[in-house]
């Protein structure tokens, strides 16, 4: 990410359409061998006109198109932007936060504190069982 170079009327633009088209969250997936499941922090757009994806992708550093994808219901397919590793998401948040809205900026912060949880739980092995403690 060094040689980027910051627009701050992109980064308005970039901040104004995740306000009304974007998603901040924590994604949890299974890993390759189906059975643990991970989370990981992610920054996501959808659109059924790519270019507008490809303008994103220019602007904030770190992501990737994927699709096209036939959704159920819908006509069109849709195209996916999405950023996907704590450090690019977090960078994504600290260049686009002075234009981001009131709703995104609570999304936002609390897709880092769940995430923040997520990477401080307790680590369990396989096949083992958290203690609980008791209702007592």
């Amino acid at each position: 990410m060094s040689n980027i170079v910051l627009n701050r009327e992109q980064l308005a633009w970039a901040a104004g359409f995740m306000d009304g088209e974007g998603h901040f969250g924590v994604q949890t997936r299974l890993n390759k061998n189906r059975k643990t499941p991970y989370s990981h922090l992610i920054l996501r757009a959808c659109q059924i006109d790519i270019r507008v994806l490809e303008k994103l992708n220019s602007i904030l550093p770190g992501g990737h198109i994927h699709g096209p994808y036939l959704a159920p219901n819908r006509q069109n397919p849709v195209w996916a932007f999405q950023i996907s590793t704590f450090e690019k998401v977090q960078h994504a948040v600290a260049i686009l936060w002075p234009w981001l809205g009131p709703v995104k900026r609570i999304q936002a912060k609390k897709a880092l504190l769940n995430i923040q949880k997520y990477y401080q739980r307790p680590k369990v092995k396989p096949g083992r069982k958290r203690n609980q403690p008791d209702d007592q």
